[in-house]
């Protein structure tokens, strides 16, 4: 598994833990939004890159879990070759049609990009060039101070058939569409603030961006339409926060009027006050007639939760292991179940430092911190009925002459007792076969 499955996975993981905390528990917006952001890091950040510094201050038992089980058969050995001349990746070692797959799949990538750049660049243009700045912005003023918001935000017109909207992340600008009274103002201005206050558009585009790096798994489509719909309501609920039922009956009926008169799609890149998606409208207009109270509890719950499952396919992924070659001109690599690499040359400067070893034994036990242990003979593995086993988890290297005078060397996952060297094998890791035993 490559640290961008381990990502795409770890992120996926945390959507539907989310998801079952969230009917669970009964989740407010606010929290639920909190828990979304946490989600996203694990959608973009390859924490797998970070494995080796991890398992330091992680304990045994949480390490363990990569080295049997499921994610063992997650993480297939890697190589990268390096020969007198040049350096080989395992990229360069697949088929030309596979590398032309992922080349028109780049493609279609940046196609995307650029398509969303575009937009979001032609609507920020429209709006610098033809929106009219509002001469009066008391409302603005009154709104950012309750909100503690220092940011300059500017405030202008522009009409058009759609909903009022926020545009830009550094320099934002609150764009108003019609004419509106005070009241209706102060809820629409407000509303948005929250978005700036919260950085919505540019958690918006790097949720985006979290698409285009997993297209290929239907969970984060599912999370991208989720964080859109909690945002919007987070955003209603602060609003509404000290709302009577008047109050909040005015706003549910503003939401109505501005999804009849949006037009979405050109407010494509932008964050609009309502759209005319009827089943967000209705969940949102819902949330208008009820408090929702905070949970914090059972949101500390959910995001400790969220975040060990999601850590769990940190430590399935495997690093590529890099082997120096001189003189070989024939290397072939058999991807299977269990990895086998053959050798057809002399390379006795490729062994690993360990497998010097096999000089005065053909099995030994290598534990998570690199130390070297013999263990017993295959044919002597008998269970000792007197021991109460404690076992260290690493892996074992066995090492096979042939009789042309070549040898394998078989490496798998066990676990061995620390008490009388009783060896458990768990899964086979990888083989590989040299024609000339360079041991």
């Amino acid at each position: 598994m490559n640290f961008i499955q381990c990502t795409t996975l770890s992120g996926s993981i945390a959507f539907v833990c989310y998801v079952l905390c969230r009917h669970l528990f009964h989740l407010s917006p606010g929290n639920r939004y909190k828990l979304l952001k946490l989600n996203l890091v694990f959608f973009l950040l390859p924490f797998s890159l970070l494995r080796s510094t991890f398992t330091k201050y992680m304990p045994n038992s949480f390490f363990e879990l990569q080295e049997h089980g499921m994610l063992a058969s997650l993480s297939p050995f890697k190589v990268i070759y390096h020969t007198n001349t040049e350096t080989i990746q395992p990229f360069e070692l697949y088929p030309k049609a596979w590398k032309t797959f992922y080349a028109v799949i780049l493609l279609f990538l940046i196609c995307i990009f650029l398509f969303f750049l575009r937009k979001y660049l032609a609507t920020k243009k429209l709006v610098k060039d033809a929106a009219k700045p509002v001469t009066s912005s008391a409302i603005l003023h009154t709104c950012q101070t309750e909100l503690r918001i220092k940011k300059a935000v500017r405030l202008a017109e522009l009409p058009l058939q759609c909903s009022p909207f926020t545009i830009g992340i550094f320099h934002p600008t609150i764009v108003l569409t019609k004419q509106m009274s005070n009241t209706d103002l102060y809820y629409v201005i407000k509303h948005e603030l929250y978005h700036i206050k919260t950085a919505d558009t540019l958690f918006q585009m790097l949720a985006r961006l979290a698409v285009l790096l997993h297209f290929y798994n239907p969970f984060v489509y599912l999370f991208f339409h989720e964080l859109a719909k909690v945002c919007e309501l987070h955003c209603d609920e602060q609003v509404l926060k000290t709302a009577d039922d008047i109050q909040r009956k005015h706003y549910g009926n503003l939401l109505i009027e501005q999804a009849c008169c949006n037009n979405s799609k050109f407010v494509f890149s932008s964050r609009a006050f309502a759209t005319q998606n009827k089943k967000l409208l209705r969940e949102r207009i819902l949330m208008c007639k009820k408090t929702i109270y905070s949970r914090k509890f059972f949101t500390i719950i959910t995001a400790v939760s969220l975040f060990l499952l999601s850590a769990v396919p940190v430590f399935a992924y495997t690093p590529p292991i890099e082997m120096h070659i001189l003189n070989t001109s024939e290397l072939e690599l058999y991807s299977n179940e269990n990895t086998e690499i053959q050798f057809t040359e002399d390379i006795s400067t490729l062994i690993c430092a360990d497998e010097k070893y096999f000089a005065t034994t053909d099995n030994y036990f290598i534990d998570s911190a690199g130390s070297v242990l013999p263990t017993l003979e295959p044919s002597s593995q008998i269970q000792p009925r007197s021991c109460s086993h404690t076992f260290k988890y690493g892996q074992q290297k066995i090492h096979t002459r042939n009789t042309s005078g070549g040898c394998t060397v078989t490496i798998n996952n066990v676990k061995q007792c620390t008490k009388c060297g009783y060896t458990v094998i768990l899964s086979r890791d990888s083989q590989i076969s040299y024609t000339k035993c360079p041991h």
